[in-house]
């Protein structure tokens, strides 16, 4: 006996779920940290819990290519200025100025907002004095980051107190 044909067959079925999950999953709400600080009067005790961030989704907030425009706060002049890329899988490259660097990166913690940054394989081209010394001081504070945050078009990356990497992202 010849079998019914369906409308829909079962696979067709179950990739259209798979794709309706993914989107949804995609698209949820808790990829940002609540603004307002613990115990402020306008937060609901849920509200200062810690939210659970999807790594995959908080590594697609860093994704992308971003600029440094200051470091601890002081605005650095354009041209020459280092820059990098934060890949997909967790993975990042860039240029310190003078010389290109690749490294690894990883998000930590229950809302994802730890980051640390792997030991750079830098190349060993040499440059002026103050580009060296920019390099320098950027390395040091890119591959000691222990948090960040993005907020619109800016990447903050924080090794201490006072201690801070400022990029935007790049649009192209």
């Amino acid at each position: 006996m010849a079998r019914p044909k369906t409308l829909f067959p079962a696979r067709t079925l179950g990739l259209c779920a798979l794709i309706v999950i993914g989107v949804m999953a995609c698209t949820r709400d808790d990829v940002h940290v609540a603004e307002e600080p613990v115990g402020s009067s306008n937060s609901t005790p849920e509200a200062t819990l810690p939210m659970k961030t999807d790594p995959v989704i908080a590594r697609k907030v860093m994704q992308g290519e971003w600029q440094l425009v200051a470091i601890d706060e002081r605005q650095l002049r354009s041209g020459g200025t280092p820059s990098v890329v934060f890949g997909d899988e967790g993975n990042c490259w860039g240029n310190t100025g003078v010389n290109d660097f690749r490294t690894t990166f990883t998000l930590e913690g229950e809302d994802q907002s730890r980051v640390k940054v792997g030991p750079a394989a830098v190349t060993r081209k040499a440059g002026p004095p103050e580009a060296m010394a920019l390099e320098t001081l950027f390395l040091e504070r890119f591959e000691s980051a222990s948090s960040f945050k993005v907020d619109g078009d800016l990447l903050h990356l924080h090794s201490g107190v006072d201690q801070n990497l400022t990029f935007q992202r790049v649009l192209r």
